[in-house]
This record gives structure tokens, sequence and C-alpha cells, in this order.
């Protein structure tokens, strides 16, 4: 009696985590065309140039999903090619058979895996399909994009025969031509308005006499047996993992043990009477990892911290950080007292033991001097000292003010380059550099027109209203919207406190010394 094993069609091998998953497929045994042409009827044809000819290849691609839809695995065989062809075939110089695997678009074929030339093309029957075996099998594997096609170099007519549509949209009309395409995969909808066609080509692919083993026995299969080789070695050195198996996969629990070298594991169907044919998986190389000790350290934890070290595995990079704490900035990473970086995050490759330090040292915070002066009858000062000139540490907020004398006006500030930095009397700044500030006042003239230079500020006001030129200024008097008064002071030069006020519009008459009278309007916010 005559057994046949369902054949084994692919193993593979990998590491998940610590162990190697091993997982294989068994499936009847399969032959079928594989196309997307429509049909065998050659309803087109295609040429370039009807008397002038050219060199011109077809294909079609079919990408790792749709050979899954397909039903075609790793380790199935092209074995013969079916070609359509149109007419002129005396006029055909050369033709090829192609096929490319690894491709990622219409433009990337991938990697030519298969040539053949065609002999016997001028006994080909026109405008009808005709089969081509190869004289090697092409192995698929089923992860990879494949494409295939045939080269046509002519000097006229139309060789290349085409179904009636519709077309398979960037798989079933792929062409490349020098003269045409530049040597670039394109559609050929694409350079043919209207051709809506597919290339008729058609592949022969199979499983069958792959891995099946004829057995004397009718009793069934009863399961897989999976063992363990080093690549290449004889099959008495193998090391039996199990031999009672139902799934398709199995676990080898092993891996973080094993000793450096390449491994495969072998399946074998058990039979009553014995084991088929073995498929063997890919190779996995066990490397045994040489390992180094990163230490880091801060050169004082008061100062700064440091991490990112531990154990690590030979040729990995990492990276070590250094953090100062408040108040102190980090300075460098040593090793032995030399400096290896000044980045506080290090990255490094693992090379040997290291015993990092990260530096740091007390922050330095700058000093910097501000002055004032006043150009035209005024005094100027630094807000809370005597001095014009103080030092004050970076990051300080400083205010200044500028006060004119009678029948004098403050018109600016300027910096020591004759820059106008602020426009009213008073003036709050953050300290980041050394500074010359020049208050400038301006005389009023006519004392009828000393209120016209007055300045009210700020506007709008939350807390209190400041005047430019309070020698001036003699009385104040606010009055709200619906003119009511509701303040009035003597003024004695000082800001004029409004936090009492609720928000809304005012009117805030002024009196000089002189008894001129001006009214400003003002928003309290």
């Amino acid at each position: 009696m005559i057994e046949i094993k369902n054949p084994l069609t692919y193993a593979i091998a990998e590491v998940v985590d610590d162990n190697v998953l091993i997982t294989w497929s068994w499936q009847e045994p399969v032959s079928k065309w594989i196309k997307h042409c429509v049909n065998d009827n050659i309803t087109h044809q295609c040429g370039w140039g009807e008397d002038e000819g050219n060199d011109m290849t077809g294909a079609m691609r079919f990408t790792p999903a749709d050979l899954e839809t397909l039903g075609i695995l790793s380790g199935f065989e092209i074995t013969k090619i079916a070609i359509g062809v149109g007419t002129h075939m005396a006029q055909v110089n050369t033709m090829e058979i192609k096929i490319w695997e690894g491709g990622t678009s219409v433009q990337n074929a991938g990697t030519l895996g298969y040539q053949q030339a065609v002999t016997n093309f001028t006994s080909f029957t026109e405008n009808a399909m005709n089969e081509v075996a190869l004289t090697t099998p092409f192995i698929i594997d089923a992860t990879k994009e494949l494409r295939i096609g045939y080269r046509v170099v002519n000097t006229a007519g139309y060789p290349q025969g085409a179904d009636n549509g519709p077309f398979v949209s960037g798989k079933g009309d792929l062409f490349s031509c020098p003269d045409i395409s530049g040597g670039t995969w394109v559609e050929l909808n694409s350079l043919l308005q209207g051709w809506n066609y597919n290339f008729s080509i058609k592949a022969w692919v199979t499983n069958e006499g792959k891995n099946i083993t004829t057995i004397g026995s009718t009793k069934g299969f009863e399961g897989f047996t999976i063992s363990r080789l080093i690549e290449e070695a004889p099959q008495e050195e193998w090391v039996l993992l199990s031999d009672d198996v139902s799934e398709l996969e199995f676990t080898d629990t092993d891996w973080s043990t094993l000793t450096a070298g390449m491994y495969q594991w072998s399946i074998q169907a058990k039979y009553g009477s014995g084991l088929s044919k073995d498929i063997l998986t890919n190779a996995l190389e066990k490397i045994i990892p040489v390992e180094y000790t990163i230490i880091v350290s801060s050169s004082n934890e008061d100062w700064g911290t440091a991490t990112g070290g531990g154990i690590f595995v030979e040729g990995e990079t990492i990276t070590v950080e250094a953090e100062a704490n408040t108040g102190y900035y980090f300075v460098n990473w040593t090793e032995a007292g030399v400096e290896v970086s000044k980045d506080a995050s290090f990255t490094l490759e693992v090379t040997a033991d290291r015993d990092l330090v990260a530096n740091f040292e007390p922050d330095e915070v700058p000093v910097y001097t501000i002055e004032v002066k006043a150009v035209g009858n005024g005094t100027v000062e630094i807000v809370g000292y005597t001095e014009t000139i103080v030092d004050f540490e970076t990051g300080t907020l400083v205010t200044v003010k500028a006060t004119a004398d009678y029948e004098w006006s403050f018109e600016k500030w300027t910096d020591e380059d004759g820059v106008v930095v602020h426009s009213l009397p008073v003036y709050t700044f953050t300290v980041s550099k050394d500074i010359v500030l020049t208050a400038h006042f301006t005389e009023v003239g006519i004392r009828e027109n000393i209120l016209s230079s007055l300045v009210l500020f700020p506007n709008p006001f939350k807390n209190e209203i400041n005047i430019s030129n309070p020698n001036v200024v003699k009385s104040v008097q606010i009055t709200n919207a619906a003119g009511q008064k509701v303040k009035s002071v003597i003024f004695d030069g000082k800001s004029i406190t409004t936090g009492e006020l609720a928000n809304g519009i005012y009117f805030v008459e002024i009196e000089s010394i002189s008894g001129e009278k001006a009214v400003y309007k003002m928003i309290k916010k």
C-alpha cells in the first residue's frame, strides 16, 4: 500500500524573548496558474513604434498579501510561464523570461532572481498563450514581493499580448522600456490613454512532490517530531526535543542555555511505520554576549546626581545622565581624572568596564553695574538706593525714577548707546548686563504750557496713578463717568493711590502751581 504524506511546505525559527518559536505549514498539494489577466484571450497587442521596434518588458506583480490570498507559501515553485504574444513574431530578435523578488512598489521591482532565454519564440502561435518550461524551478519566498514578466526585443510590430481588461492597477500592466520609460517601471495605462488591460502572462505554481514520503503502511498520521541540530550536523548528532507534537508550532525553551553556534530545527511527520522526510528551519546564530559594568557617580551628591550605569552587552549604545541640583551646575564627565565629555547627557558605546564621574560646581552669579544720569534739569534715582551707581546680581528686578524740575518735563530714558529704552519716568527692568541709563529732561518754556507736557501713567491703571512732572502739580481731583467727585488730594509729589476705586472710566483734573488746569481721561481695570 502506498501512502503519500501531505507536504510540509516551510518552517521558520525565530527568537521570542529567551526562547525559540518554530512554526511550519502543512498543506495539501497545490498546483495552479497565478495571473492578473482576465482570461487567455489575446484581445489587444502592444508595441511601440510600428516600424521602429523596441526593447520592451511587460510584467505582473504580486505582493505578499496577494500570495497569501492565493494560498501560495514559501517553498512553492514556479515551473513554467505562459506568455500571450501578439503579432509580428517574425520581427522578434530576443525574448527572455524574468522573475524578480523583494520589490516594494511599481517602480521598485527588487532583485532579478531568475532569467531564461526563450529560444523557440519563432514557433509561437500568434494571438495566443504559449508555455515556456523553466529549466530550473524558481522557489518562491512568500514574504517578499514577486514580479514575473518577459522581455521582447523586436524590429517592428506588436509582439506583446493583453486581455480586454479591466486592468489590475499597479499589478497587471507593468511596463519598462529604455526609450519610452527611461528604463523605469511604470503602468502602461499611464503612457497609453485608454489602455485598461493586463499583459497576458501567467505562472504555474506548485508544491507537489516537496517533502512527500512514501511509507509502506496504511496507518494514519500521529504527530510531529522536533529535533535541534548544530547547522549541517549529521542526523545522529541531532537532539530530540519532542516526538509528540500535534500543533503546527513548538517552543524550544533551552535557547538561553545553549553554547554559541548556528542552530537549526528539524520537523518530521510521524507515522506508525516511521518518520517522513524532514524539513529544516532557517539557521539562528546563538551569540554569548560579553558584558561590561558601567559605574556612574557624582563628585558631590549634594550638588548633583548621575544616572544610567549598570551591566551592558558589548557594543550596546547607552546614555548616562548628569543633573545639577539648584544652585549648582554640571562641569563635565571624567574617568580617572581625565575629561571624557562636557555633555550632561553623554552617549557612549560599551566596549569595556567604565568608572565615570559627573562633576559639579556651585553657581557663580554674575554681577552687573547699573548707573543713572540726567541731561537737563531734573533728578534721577535707583529706587531704594541713595547712590546713582549700584551693583546687582543678574536677574534682579530694578526700578529707576526720573523727576523733572519746575518748568522742565521728562522726555525719555536712553542707554549708553543713545537707544531709547523707555518713555515714562519710572522704568522697571531685569538686570542682565552693565548699563548706563540717562534721563532726558526738556525745558517747558512758557509757564502756561506746563501742563501740556504732563503724562499720567499707566493708562489703564490699577492701584495708583503716576505723574511725569510732579513738581508742577498742586492738586488732583478725580471724577467718575457719572460726574461724581470720588477723590481729591493736595499733591505731595508721590503716586496717587487708587485701589479703592471701582473699575471704569474716570476724568482726572490736574491743577498746576500756577493755577492752570487740565483734564485727562483714564480707565481703571
